[in-house]
């Protein structure tokens, strides 16, 4: 019989009533199979067994330890080497308090090296349960220590990582819910931690984007799989700004879903340059459209309006030409806008010494359609002039004049324009071709009209136009 099964009877069994021994071999079989280590204790707290796995922790036989108090064999010195009173020991009051105790301690091994514990200290009591002795349960957890410590210390290393990384970078548990928001998530929109936990982090997204952008991350969660969205997340001074939102799911060594991690980067810049790389696509359709449109007109304009093909092509010259100056212009003023007053410059500048021509009016951007349509009248009425009016002899003048008037429907735009020293004028029996193109670039272009008057110091034209909105300048303003 094993002599620590013996003690851990409490007394010697000098018979051997029948089934005895098969009960003895088998609480031997249970105790030093078991994978923690077991001690008793007497009512004078004297170790009185230990099994296998107690001699293999401590380092200690049975019979190194009997009859002496656990405490001055294995829990005598604090780490910092500092001594440790019995009288602090919570394993050794679990006994004089009958009370069960836990918790976790630091033993000494016998070849004198540290090591922690986890210890359940229980009361055994007499059948009229006084207390007559102590069973201690010990497991070792050393490992389970390191783990935490290299858990902790993973933890740490993340968390310093994410604090200092360039996005804002969260965390969420299998349930979906928040479990961590880095510092620039913080810095940038405004909340805390705490309240960026759980689902507080939604409040954020714009209200017209929230719900798309939990619909795409539970469409993933559902399908454990990476996803992308982008929305609008709203900035600490209040200001909604694009970004995206990329994440994968984690898993556990077991394969287990733990959760998504995510980054969520700013790409409002990025966004906005799409948004005016579209608009610019769109424009540059619309322009060639229009453009194609407008020499189409002017080849059949011209055909049937000269007499001969010499007349033809001299014509047709002149019109492409004043509309590539114009698409010039267009090109030169894509941010700030076309300018009226250098539509002008374009077409007369050519004709002037500095006395003949004369131009006043505020600044005006305009929209891209309506410098088009102007520069095509302004050319007309500059070659009128050239050939036959002002500009044909070496003393007429050129003045032009425009004002602008903000309504309801739009801006409108009054032009006058008034030759004065050239040749005599007389008013034609009928509309010229000039004027004939006038109307039709200012009417179906501009919702416009044009006047012409014949008085014989010189020609005199208004023209009306519809502008529509002011030109947008997010730049800078429109100067002369």
């Amino acid at each position: 019989m094993d002599k620590r099964t013996q003690d851990c009877g409490g007394r010697r069994q000098d018979t051997d009533p029948e089934g005895f021994q098969e009960v003895q071999r088998r609480l031997n079989a249970v105790l030093d199979n078991a994978t923690v280590a077991i001690f008793l204790m007497n009512e004078r707290q004297q170790c009185t067994y230990m099994n296998a796995a107690a001699e293999r922790l401590t380092g200690y036989t049975l019979e190194e330890t009997r009859g002496r108090a656990l405490h001055d064999v294995v829990h005598h010195t604090r780490p910092d080497g500092r001594p440790y009173p019995l009288e602090e020991c919570p394993i050794d009051r679990a006994f004089p308090e009958r009370n069960r105790m836990q918790g976790e301690e630091v033993f000494v091994h016998k070849d004198g090296s540290f090591y922690p514990v986890a210890f359940t200290a229980s009361p055994i009591r007499d059948d009229s349960g006084a207390p007559v002795g102590t069973i201690i349960e010990v497991r070792g957890i050393a490992e389970e220590k390191a783990r935490e410590n290299a858990l902790r210390e993973s933890e740490e290393r993340f968390r310093n990582m994410a604090d200092n990384a360039p996005v804002m970078l969260w965390v969420t548990g299998a349930d979906g819910c928040c479990t961590y928001v880095n510092r620039l998530f913080c810095d940038f929109t405004g909340q805390s931690l705490e309240d960026a936990l759980g689902l507080g982090w939604l409040e954020t997204i714009h209200p017209e984007d929230r719900e798309e952008a939990k619909r795409v991350f539970l469409a993933a969660d559902q399908r454990r799989e990476a996803f992308q969205s982008e929305y609008r997340l709203q900035r600490a001074d209040g200001v909604y700004r694009w970004v995206m939102d990329a994440a994968a799911p984690r898993f556990g060594p077991n394969g287990d879903f733990l959760g998504y991690i995510g980054s969520v980067i700013d790409i409002d810049e990025r966004k906005e340059a799409e948004e005016r790389r579209n608009l610019l696509v769109q424009e540059l359709h619309h322009r060639v459209k229009n453009n194609l449109a407008t020499v189409q007109s002017i080849v059949g304009f011209t055909l049937r309006n000269s007499p001969t093909m010499e007349a033809f092509s001299r014509g047709l010259t002149g019109r492409i030409a004043a509309l590539a100056r114009s698409h010039t212009l267009l090109t030169e003023g894509t941010r700030a806008g076309t300018r009226l007053r250098d539509i002008f410059l374009n077409e007369l500048g050519p004709y002037d010494d500095g006395s003949r021509v004369a131009l006043e009016g505020p600044a005006v951007a305009l929209p891209n359609d309506a410098a088009v349509a102007l520069s095509m009248a302004v050319h007309e009425l500059t070659t009128n002039a050239v050939k036959y009016g002002a500009l044909s002899n070496d003393a007429g003048r050129v003045s032009v004049t425009w004002s602008v008037e903000d309504c309801g429907d739009g801006r409108k735009i009054l032009i006058d324009w008034v030759e004065r020293g050239g040749p005599p004028v007389e008013t034609p029996a009928r509309s010229g071709f000039g004027s004939v193109l006038l109307e039709r670039l200012l009417g179906r272009q501009l919702d416009g009209s044009t006047e012409i008057r014949f008085p014989p110091e010189g020609i005199e034209v208004r023209i009306r136009a519809t502008l529509g909105a002011a030109a947008p300048n997010p730049y800078a303003p429109v100067t002369e």
